[in-house]
């Protein structure tokens, strides 16, 4: 993780790779950033709770997806069990990390497993969990959420740390209409 290169989106916008978490370049966070403003700005991160120390590494598996190892090999994270097998991976110029089969169908895309960030053109559907980060440069999941429930209503919850228990939401949309519940939540060009 120490001497690694980004992959770049064609339009060299946004990177993903490695980015250290600390001055003494210890531990390190694989995750996607803006690459083309000074700070470089992180909008994605795999392994948030568990940073990876000096010397990990990351693979893309045909059946597996993305791997992140520590030096001994021990799993920190993985993308998850692919049905189909990988045949390609891109940074698109959105900012998506896209893994794709062989018939280019989506297996497994940054932009269904959002972080604390969405990104223009992005949407979350339903069930989908946006955290904050525990701070600017502690990346572990935070006490707030935002979530459209499985009934289609947004809402947003805080969390008791370290339990993981859920609050009652202290806001709702009331996108839950018995006869037009909410779908997805779309990060929209205008």
């Amino acid at each position: 993780a120490s001497n690694s290169t980004a992959w770049l989106s064609p339009s060299n916008e946004f990177a993903f790779g490695f980015r250290p978490l600390d001055e003494t370049n210890t531990t390190f966070l694989l995750c996607i950033w803006y690459a083309d403003i000074p700070d470089r700005t992180i909008v994605w991160s795999a392994n948030g709770d568990s940073p990876a120390p000096a010397g990990s590494t990351v693979l893309l598996s045909g059946t597996v997806g993305l791997v992140l190892a520590n030096p001994q090999g021990s799993e920190i994270w993985r993308s998850g069990q692919l049905s189909g097998g990988v045949t390609s991976a891109s940074l698109t110029d959105s900012g998506n990390f896209v893994i794709r089969a062989r018939n280019s169908s989506p297996l497994w895309e940054t932009f269904g497993n959002p972080t604390d960030t969405i990104l223009p053109s992005q949407t979350l559907g339903r069930g989908i969990i946006l955290s904050s980060r525990r701070s600017e440069s502690d990346f572990s999941k935070g006490r707030f959420r935002l979530i459209l429930q499985g009934d289609g209503n947004l809402v947003l919850t805080t969390v008791n740390l370290p339990t993981e228990q859920v609050n009652g939401a202290y806001y709702a949309a009331g996108t839950n209409s018995a006869t037009d519940p909410g779908t997805q939540l779309a990060f929209d060009y205008i």
